[in-house]
């Protein structure tokens, strides 16, 4: 979940600076200097960590929920949940400042929302599809709201990243019909520009449900072309695509324009480069998920998937993606996807003997509020994990010395622990639960 910095482990440490000193360190958390930076080191096995079985239901689980609003008979988002949130909306009560860091005024994100067509809100129900990837927005505005000068780059409307290719609906719209409210599969319900998406219709569903072959992105940035060679848009790793062929060169798929004037979409055959992409999904083993790790290792940390970076959830969401494996957006509806373990009331010693001794290395996620890691694995008798975080601290005596990381990293899950018998870590000591993937 992208609220990191203020739920996790910095609220901790602002919580108990009145009684305590708080050191900003300048170094990388020191677990970068003794931990490979390589996932493969981690490998113990060849074999699958999923089975085939196993593997083929998260994949059809992927589908159903992947199509799942292109496919729901009535909103699941009403106009009184958006009320609510507008009547009681943090913005208009609190408006913090802008990107040039000056005040916002209550009446700012007032006249915003009396922009919403309140009179069809939750009754349209019309199925779109993303034609460019953007943001998904709190509110219909693509102005930035920061709590306070001090709290960039952590935009508060940003509710997440939203990409070429992903199923929609829209339930509600702004008064000028140039901002939609728009449900997605992950459960991020939020308004998006109306230039960024097409309606599509029946028959381009079925057309589109009944591929039978996918190709999931192993990279961000790849071109996607159309047939006549012109750049349309560019890969998201995570992302799958129909395919209708392949050769050497490159992935045919099924894509996406739009006829502008009347504001539908429109299947277009285009594709890929070959190496770019897998065929989805691909074989759950520790390489293949090591690999994976390597490609977004260093990646620098996004809130909210912010210019199209990644943030802890979507990181994990992505990688587990490239198996077939659906995450939601939000990490407290990962519950089901696997045995859930919970660590609530254990000391920190015994969290890290029972993820090392029941944790399985490269299918065990790690929660806790606001935050998920996957562990990967030991070194030297002390449990790793991955992770993309903004930031770590460690408590030393009366002393929280504070680690800025702002990006993707192997570290112990006693995450800048040194010394376990003067120092705790704070993300060990806020992790609640893991999950094991598989059976």
């Amino acid at each position: 979940m992208k609220k990191f910095l203020l739920i996790s482990v910095t609220s901790v440490v602002l919580s108990l600076s009145v009684f305590a000193n708080v050191i900003v360190s300048g170094d990388a958390i020191p677990d970068v200097s003794i931990l490979p930076q390589n996932a493969n080191a981690y490998v113990t096995t060849s074999k699958p960590i999923v089975n085939q079985e196993e593997q083929e239901k998260y994949v059809q689980n992927y589908l159903t929920n992947y199509y799942r609003v292109w496919t729901q008979k009535t909103p699941t988002y009403s106009l009184n949940e958006l009320n609510i949130s507008y009547k009681s909306n943090r913005f208009i009560s609190s408006p913090g400042v802008g990107e040039n860091l000056s005040p916002y005024t209550s009446s700012t994100f007032q006249v915003i929302a009396n922009e919403t067509q309140t009179g069809t809100f939750g009754k349209l129900l019309k199925p779109a599809v993303v034609i460019r990837s953007t943001n998904l927005r709190l509110m219909p505005t693509i102005l930035p709201q920061y709590s306070d000068a001090d709290s960039t780059p952590f935009d508060n409307l940003q509710e997440s990243g939203i990409y070429y290719g992903t199923p929609v609906v829209v339930i509600g719209e702004t008064q000028d019909h140039s901002w939609y409210f728009v449900q997605t599969s992950s459960d991020s319900n939020a308004w998006i520009e109306a230039s960024d998406i097409a309606f599509v219709t029946q028959q381009q569903i079925k057309q589109v449900m009944a591929s039978k072959s996918y190709v999931i992105a192993n990279l961000d940035n790849q071109p996607i072309m159309n047939q006549n060679g012109v750049v349309v848009t560019t890969t998201r790793f995570g992302n799958i695509y129909p395919v209708t062929s392949q050769d050497g060169l490159k992935w045919s798929i099924l894509g996406w324009g739009k006829k502008t004037e009347l504001g539908r979409a429109q299947i277009i055959s285009m594709s890929i480069p070959k190496s770019a992409g897998d065929a989805f999904p691909l074989q759950m083993t520790q390489a293949n998920v090591a690999n994976m790790i390597n490609l977004q290792l260093g990646q620098p940390y996004g809130w909210g998937d912010a210019f199209g970076y990644r943030d802890c959830s979507s990181t994990q969401r992505d990688l587990m993606a490239i198996f077939g494996i659906w995450l939601q957006r939000d990490t407290e509806k990962y519950n089901t996807v696997g045995q859930v373990f919970s660590l609530k009331n254990m000391t920190n010693q015994e969290k890290l003997s029972l993820i090392s001794q029941m944790g399985k290395p490269f299918r065990t996620l790690l929660l806790m509020k606001g935050h998920v890691m996957l562990y990967i694995g030991n070194y030297e008798g002390r449990p790793v994990m991955f992770q993309q975080f903004w930031s770590s601290a460690v408590q030393e005596g009366d002393n929280w010395i504070y680690y800025n990381e702002k990006q993707s990293e192997i570290s112990f899950v006693n995450s800048g622990v040194q010394n376990s018998l003067a120092q705790t870590s704070g993300i060990l000591t806020a992790i609640n639960s893991m999950i094991i993937l598989g059976e």
